[in-house]
């Protein structure tokens, strides 16, 4: 089983950029134990000659060993930043009627930019469809059919007031909530690869991007690759948005670093005159 670990690791890294070593490398290896049974592969061979071949089978082991459980409202200090500063000055600076493009890229299953969405309403009310532009994206294609469908468990709104839940959700039953169409039809959704060359060409140019409790899962190499692509299809002067952990581990030269009232993020400077 080892030398298949180190042949999956491989294939995972040079398909989706995923980074496995230590305890993550446990994870990988039980991941691979469920689906070889769950494809009833007749052997280890023939399940990484499976992987190689399906994007699909691709999916399926990447959602196994990637943390998929996020909820509204994750780190609401950003959201305050988006709203306070960094959405005003996009505003502010864009041209014409052009709506200001945002990004959340990793979205899982549709929580970050219905969290963005919710807060642009709040905040701009019946414009804010006018004034913004929100996409969610994400590798994982049945997270995105999830996402697409605005439906919750109670849990992942734990983070939400009464009041908060009651003004965007309509309750479906004791433990599950679904979005009122207004934000869910203000996010769109998009199947993509963080590490895809066409990154750019697929989602369009942005204003502002939130890439959050992603990068965790890459080395330094795919890191800086998955920023250029970023930075590729982010406008000059756009924003790029990290993890509050992740900072540091993303500040590698691509993107200038800033801070506003103790929040740290990045803009992809303007060139020089």
């Amino acid at each position: 089983m080892t030398e298949q670990l180190s042949i999956a690791k491989h294939l995972i890294h040079e398909r989706l950029g995923l980074h496995f070593e230590g305890l993550r490398e446990r994870q990988l290896r039980r991941a691979l134990t469920q689906r070889l049974q769950a494809t009833a592969a007749s052997s280890p061979a023939a399940y990484l000659e499976l992987l190689r071949r399906s994007p699909a089978e691709m999916d399926a082991l990447a959602s196994l060993v990637t943390i998929n459980e996020t909820f509204f409202d994750r780190e609401p200090h950003h959201l305050q930043l988006l709203a306070d500063h960094l959405l005003p000055s996009l505003l502010a600076a864009r041209k014409g009627a052009e709506p200001v493009g945002i990004l959340s890229l990793g979205c899982s299953s549709g929580e970050e930019p219905y969290s963005l969405a919710m807060t642009v309403q709040e905040r701009w009310g019946r414009q804010a469809t006018a004034l913004v532009r929100i996409t969610g994206a994400d590798l994982d294609s049945t997270r995105i059919t999830h996402a697409r469908a605005g439906c919750y468990h109670k849990h992942a709104l734990r983070e939400l007031s009464v009041q908060r839940r009651q003004q965007w959700f309509v309750m479906q039953d004791a433990h599950h909530y679904c979005l009122k169409p207004q934000i869910r039809q203000a996010v769109r959704f998009q199947v993509v690869n963080v590490l895809d060359a066409r990154l750019p060409s697929i989602l369009g140019q942005q204003d502002l991007v939130f890439y959050r409790n992603i990068s965790i899962y890459f080395d330094i190499p795919t890191r800086t690759k998955v920023l250029q692509n970023i930075k590729r299809l982010l406008k000059p002067g756009g924003f790029l948005v990290v993890g509050t952990t992740e900072v540091l581990s993303n500040d590698l030269g691509v993107f200038r670093l800033l801070e506003q009232q103790g929040i740290w993020y990045f803009v992809n400077a303007l060139p020089k005159a």
